[in-house]
């Protein structure tokens, strides 16, 4: 793919399918009751990716708007980003009300720090009892895993202000900061893990979404891009991945920069597993999926008591997980999801009006929403 082809392009099946892989391994990763058997994938990175993904796609849908229109809507974005992302998370975080306080289910523990939680939970400031509950105070936490969603909820509220309002016509300059924001947080963040270990941990999620900023940016102009296509490989993303499982910390700023070379591989080149249907359709399917494959989990652990694990039952665990998920995702998906998108998209879309020639045409100053068709991606596009 050329320039001028990713510029035409406004969807790129690759990606939808690279959210379904990682969604994947996301599940492993809380297969806690056998994770010696899955370590070796380093399913938690699968987050990681999910933040260079939100990064590049946000910026590069902005780019273009901002392209077109000589700015982006502040307003019609952030009405999108409520459309995409609110609806299904509150319905499932009153599925755990139920379940955990009114119908007290789970542990004495479970009830304790969720009801903690619940008022960050309710805000959208899911990262708070996350770090403190569950990663230094090692407590049992239900819903953690919604901690990304409050990570990129920073991300969304901040980064158009700063990157398309206080820098709107300073193209070089956003680039230039966002490029060494993120080499001095590569660089940094290593030498800082000894004393700070969970703030770390914290960064490098911003340093992940500004890599996919920093890309998105250089493969918007066209001097660039034919620079960073030259720089597209795989191979670099799956050894730091699988290195990772035994290195600790030592990679973890590397992901980030290695996960971009993939993806300026797999958008110039493609990718036959990634862009194959059950990825994509996954893919599609993934917020769904990652908000309640944890409650498909409780729920399997209960109907099929394995009894002792070992790889057989672990992996019969993995696809039962998997596919309950789907079937809970797949309803939400389409009666609630979908429609609540397309609503968001309309109210953001700038009215036609009649000009004295008699044409219609749209009236772009009342709002400048990217508007793209349902097989495509939007500035509405998430996890």
């Amino acid at each position: 793919m050329n320039h001028r082809d990713f510029r035409k392009s406004s969807y790129f099946p690759e990606l939808d399918g690279l959210r379904g892989l990682c969604v994947l391994l996301v599940i492993t990763v809380h297969l806690y009751a056998h994770k010696e058997y899955w370590a070796w994938l380093s399913g938690s990175h699968g987050v990681s990716v999910f933040f260079v993904l939100s990064g590049f796609l946000i910026t590069t849908l902005a780019l273009r708007e901002e392209e077109r229109d000589g700015r982006i809507s502040l307003n019609g974005f952030f009405l999108r980003r409520a459309f995409r992302l609110f609806p299904l998370y509150y319905i499932t975080l009153g599925v755990y009300v139920v379940y955990l306080l009114l119908l007290a289910q789970g542990n004495a523990e479970q009830r304790e720090t969720f009801s903690k939680a619940l008022i960050w939970y309710s805000l959208y400031f899911q990262e708070i009892p996350f770090f403190h509950l569950l990663v230094i105070g090692q407590r049992d936490l239900p819903f953690f895993h919604v901690w990304s969603l409050g990570i990129e909820e920073k991300f969304y509220l901040v980064w158009p202000l700063l990157a398309f309002g206080s820098w709107r016509w300073r193209t070089h300059q956003r680039l230039c900061w966002t490029l060494g924001v993120c080499l001095l947080l590569t660089i940094a963040l290593p030498l800082a893990l000894p004393f700070a270990r969970q703030m770390v941990r914290y960064l490098i999620s911003y340093q992940a979404i500004l890599a996919g900023c920093a890309l998105a940016m250089l493969m918007h102009r066209s001097d660039t891009f034919e620079r960073v296509k030259r720089w597209g490989c795989v191979w670099p993303w799956v050894v730091v991945h699988f290195l990772s499982a035994w290195s600790g910390d030592c990679l973890e700023t590397l992901y980030a920069p290695s996960c971009c070379l993939a993806l300026v591989a797999f958008l110039t080149r493609g990718s036959s597993l990634l862009s194959a249907g059950p990825f994509v359709q996954l893919g599609k399917l993934s917020y769904g999926v990652y908000l309640v494959h944890l409650l498909a989990m409780a729920a399997v652990y209960r109907l099929f008591p394995f009894g002792a694990w070992h790889p057989v039952t672990s992996v019969v665990a993995f696809f039962l997980v998997v596919g309950l998920s789907l079937a809970m995702a797949w309803p939400l998906h389409v009666i609630i999801e979908q429609p609540l998108i397309r609503l968001g998209r309309r109210l953001t879309t700038p009215a036609p009006t009649l000009v004295p020639s008699g044409r219609i045409v749209v009236d772009r100053s009342i709002e400048a929403p990217v508007c793209c068709p349902e097989n495509t991606y939007s500035l509405a596009s998430s996890k």
